[in-house]
């Protein structure tokens, strides 16, 4: 008994080895595959399972055959007709004859059943069997070769062949298989070596070479791979053998792509020719379509002039068809193809069904697209700007924008483009947003209080990822009627970009048709304008309410066959305190501002918009809030800044780990604030408009200030630079209180600072570029002439005197009023302040100094003359640098202060030259001209010729009338500039 059940185990462990399931792991590996469907991965889920692998020794090739229904049957030719694909094939057929596995070989002479026969020389079977599942497995060797017995039925395989592969459900009266039919078959039509192992077909099919090597037209617009595609046509062209390479894919059922020569707007399935890939119960299947009128088309199996390269369905469903497509139509083929040598029109649709006769089905009224523009074929397009710009509006474009300073269709909530082209009498328009919809209207008379009465125009959405663009016309003033595009408008392109903006180009006619003028206004003469823009779609896929806010207009009639002038309100410092806030330099500047900073509050967004704009001669501008005014205005102050390099920079800075006057913290993003634009003006000046929301999140807090609270503001300039960062500001001008940026005022700057500090400017350049430079003149070269007495002393002594008191005056009085406005601090990184601080010592030096000098008789008097003059030379050329970077901080010409500086020094080394001259050729000791120029005071000392003397003193007295004149003039010309600065 024991023997018996061991027997039988053995058995059947033998009997399940023999009987096991075919698998597709070792496919693409080490053995060649045909399958179907493409992804299937055994005998019971593969209607065809066809794997072979070569013996290069034996020259043998061993094939298994397989199928989970009645028969699959694999064949070769040598030409493959791809009209009458099984004319002239032969093969090997594996079937399941009332559960017997059983293989013959087959020819088939022409496009009808094939000839059977018994398995002919060549042929070695190895095992046959019937799976518990049904599937039926053969496996069999076959010779390279053909023997001369067998060329009947069989091809020689030592070249490159054709392959079919086909599985019917249907046994014969005859026990031999039955008809295929129209779907259970495919083909691989390049030729195959079946000595080799192909690899497999890329599994995914992607955008990457989309406008580089291939033109496509996809849908959504920027989906990337067969997965995301509802459509995906990729093609290019070989001109070498007049031939399209075409790829058509989609993640639904099926997808089309057809031409025709002239597309019919409101028709458009009228006569239009082209091939669609279907995906028929996971086989990927392709046939020809013709489009009489706009219903179902007429559908053919492949014409002459198509040649399949591969098909398939991948795992996630997505259906795959690469062909190969003749320019020229053949004559054969004229019914259902278009010849490709002049550009044509194109439509591209997918499906979610089939019919039941297995061809696809409508695919609704949204699920489709086209380019109405021709397309030559043989050439690839530029891909579409992905983003729409606002760059030629207002110069070979008009605009309507919301906001009115966003720049691209993904900061825009409208942005409404248009051009009129007066050969054609055509309007080219864009309508792009970031929500869900835009609509652009016309009418001839606007209601201010029904806005939505008897306005008709164009509307543009984003219905489930596809662009899709509308006409409506608004009766009364509620939700519209909608209408499919008029007579009169074509469409250029429509696309949704990746980042959910959507987009619609299309051209509009200057006069409405007669059967339009329901949806259109003619645009011969000048209209209102209306535009909108909402989130949501209604039940019927069109958009709904667009809300109380989310709308504007254009009051004033609008021709648009012009172009307006861009108003450019935040430029136009006019309306500050009218329609805009302004913080403006000098204060109440219009044409002749250095620096500005201008922001209102748009109350539909609930956001602020700002502008930060800059002379050319500066390289950052900056704008800063805090919210009280206590101790230095940096610490604890927020804000942003505008740069200008090599490009304008913008970022954002705060004060809040400073403690006393220093550098802010830089910050080249802070999450909510969105620049809009940047960019350097004709002018050489540059600006930055960003906006930011009233209330930020809590976690920008430590960045922005809350504005829906009034704060102060402070806005800086400067005309240097560290690194990409601003560096120490020129100057600066504070809010005399704060500012509430919801509503329009007159912005008050701290006045009483600004005159202070024209007060401080203007007494030092008097100090220092008139009275102590015509001092010191006197003082140096006037001694030998000006020896009058006045009360007792030289009358050059009394003139020096007096110039020197009014220096001291001026310079007293005006480092006291520095004191005020910065509260008795001294700026340690501001180079003005420190040379301003030192020449305020040595100016209060000299005048100490010379109360101790020594008498003219005594020893050290040289010594003291020479002292006094190296501190006063010393003091005025620290007090002109000085002077220079105080100029600068006002944004005011330092030129003519450098050219005066350096005029002085000529005229001062140039008299000592003259001097030196003129007394040697008089052959004046030089003793004596040691003394003379000692400018000791004993008249003594003085023993010149009456000649030498005279032509010294005309000198001199030139040279001082050319100190004065210069020093005063430059004087009054600092001091009217600050003034007004």
């Amino acid at each position: 008994m024991s023997y018996i059940i061991i027997f039988t185990l053995v058995y059947s462990m033998a009997l399940s080895e023999e009987t096991s399931m075919i698998t597709t792991e070792d496919c693409y590996k080490t053995a060649d595959c045909f399958l179907l469907p493409e992804y299937c991965t055994n005998s019971d889920n593969c209607d065809v399972l066809v794997k072979y692998n070569f013996d290069s020794i034996s020259k043998v090739i061993f094939i298994t055959l397989a199928t989970n229904g009645k028969w699959v049957g694999f064949a070769q030719t040598n030409n493959l007709n791809m009209a009458q694909k099984m004319q002239n094939i032969k093969g090997e057929i594996c079937f399941n004859n009332n559960t017997v596995a059983t293989l013959v070989n087959f020819h088939a002479l022409r496009n009808t059943r094939p000839l059977f026969s018994a398995v002919v020389s060549g042929i070695n079977v190895k095992e046959m069997y019937i799976l518990p599942s049904g599937s039926v497995v053969c496996k069999y060797s076959r010779s390279l070769f053909a023997s001369i017995s067998s060329e009947e039925y069989m091809f020689s395989l030592n070249e490159t062949v054709d392959v079919v592969y086909a599985h019917g459900t249907r046994v014969g009266g005859d026990g031999y298989p039955s008809y295929h039919g129209k779907m259970n078959h495919s083909y691989y039509s390049e030729k195959v070596d079946m000595k080799k192992i192909r690899s497999r077909s890329e599994s995914l099919i992607t955008t990457e070479d989309c406008y580089n090597t291939a033109d496509c037209f996809l849908l959504p617009e920027y989906c990337t791979n067969s997965d995301n595609c509802d459509v995906l046509v990729k093609y290019s062209f070989d001109s070498v053998k007049s031939m399209f390479s075409v790829t058509l894919a989609t993640n639904k059922i099926w997808v089309g792509f057809a031409q025709t020569y002239n597309l019919n707007m409101t028709q458009k399935m009228q006569n239009i020719k082209g091939e669609i890939c279907f995906n028929n119960n996971s086989i990927a299947s392709i046939a020809n379509f013709h489009g009489l009128r706009n219903t179902k088309p007429n559908f053919s199996s492949l014409q002459n002039g198509i040649n399949v390269k591969e098909m398939y369905v991948l795992p996630s469903g997505s259906v795959v068809c690469k062909y190969y497509r003749s320019l020229l139509a053949p004559v054969d083929s004229e019914e259902y193809m278009f010849s490709l040598d002049k550009p044509v029109n194109v439509v591209y649709a997918y499906g979610m069904k089939l019919r039941n006769d297995n061809y696809p089905s409508y695919h609704g009224p949204k699920n489709h697209s086209y380019y109405s523009e021709k397309v030559d074929m043989k050439k690839i397009r530029p891909r579409s700007d992905s983003m729409i710009t606002t760059e030629d509006c207002y110069n070979t474009a008009d605009c309507f924008l919301l906001p009115e300073y966003c720049t691209n269709s993904d900061n825009c909530d409208v942005l409404v483009k248009y051009s009129f082209d007066s050969v054609k009498s055509m309007f080219s328009v864009t309508l792009a947003t970031n929500k869900i919809w835009v609509g652009f209207a016309q009418t001839y008379n606007l209601n201010m209080t029904q806005k939505m009465q008897n306005i008709k125009g164009e509307i543009c959405f984003n219905n489930n990822s596809i662009a899709s663009i509308a006409n409506f016309h608004g009766l009364r003033n509620t939700k519209p009627n909608f209408s499919s595009l008029q007579n009169g408008i074509n469409v250029k392109e429509m696309y949704v970009l990746p980042s959910g903006s959507v987009v619609c180009k299309y051209y509009r006619s200057l006069l409405a048709p007669v059967d339009s003028e329901e949806y259109m206004f003619s645009l011969d003469k000048p209209v209102n304008v209306v535009y909108a823009y909402g989130m949501n779609l209604r039940n019927d896929s069109y958009p709904s309410y667009h809300g109380p806010k989310n709308h504007s207009y254009y009051s004033e009639k609008v021709d648009m066959k012009k172009i307006r002038p861009r108003s450019d309100s935040m430029m136009d410092f006019s309306k500050c305190g009218k329609e805009l806030n302004c913080f403006l330099k000098p204060v109440g500047c219009i044409k002749t501002c250095k620096v500005a900073a201008t922001f209102k509050y748009d109350p539909n967004s609930e956001k602020v918009v700002f502008q930060l704009w800059a002379s050319k001669s500066l390289k950052y501008v900056a704008f800063g809030q805090k919210p009280n005014n206590n101790n230095n205005f940096m610490i604890k102050i927020r804000g942003e800044y505008c740069s200008r390099s090599q490009v304008v920079g913008f970022g954002h800075f705060n004060g809040n780990n400073l403690n006393k006057a220093g550098t802010p913290q830089w910050l080249s993003e802070v999450d909510q604030v969105k620049l809009l634009l940047s960019e350097v003006l004709p002018d050489g000046s540059f600006l930055c408009r960003y906006e930011r929301p009233l209330v930020l999140s809590s976690k920008n807090m430590d960045y922005l200030y809350d504005m829906s609270y009034p704060l102060y503001a402070a806005i800086a300039f400067g005309d240097s630079l560290s690194g990409d960062f601003p560096d120490y500001h020129n100057g600066h001008e504070i809010s005399s209180n704060a500012i509430n940026f919801k509503v329009v005022n007159d912005v008050n700057i701290d006045t009483l600072s600004i005159q202070l500090k024209k007060a401080h400017g203007s007494l030092m350049v008097l100090s220092w570029i008139l009275f102590v430079t015509c001092g010191i003149f006197i003082s140096r070269y006037m001694k030998p002439f000006l020896t009058n007495k006045i009360a007792g002393k030289d009358a050059w002594f009394r003139i020096h005197h007096i110039f020197m008191l009014l220096a001291l005056l001026c310079m007293i009085v005006g480092f006291i009023i520095i004191l005020v406005v910065f509260q008795g601090k001294l700026y340690l990184n501001d180079i003005h302040h420190w040379l301003g601080f030192s020449v305020f010592i040595l100016g209060l030096l000299q005048p100490v100094l010379a109360t101790f000098r020594c008498a003219p008789e005594h020893k050290n008097r040289v010594i003291f003359n020479w002292v006094h003059r190296f501190i006063g030379m010393t003091a005025w050329l620290i007090a002109v640098l000085a002077v220079v970077f105080g100029l600068k901080k006002l944004s005011i010409d330092i030129v003519p202060i450098i050219v005066f500086a350096c005029i002085v020094l000529v005229l001062f080394i140039s008299l000592d030259i003259i001097q030196l001259f003129l007394i040697r050729s008089s052959a004046i000791e030089s003793s004596t001209y040691a003394k003379f120029i000692s400018k000791s005071d004993s008249a003594n000392n003085l023993e010149v010729n009456a000649q030498v003397k005279k032509k010294i003193s005309k000198c001199h007295f030139i040279f001082m009338a050319t100190i004065y004149t210069i020093s005063c003039g430059v004087a009054i010309y600092y001091v009217v500039m600050i003034i007004k600065n």
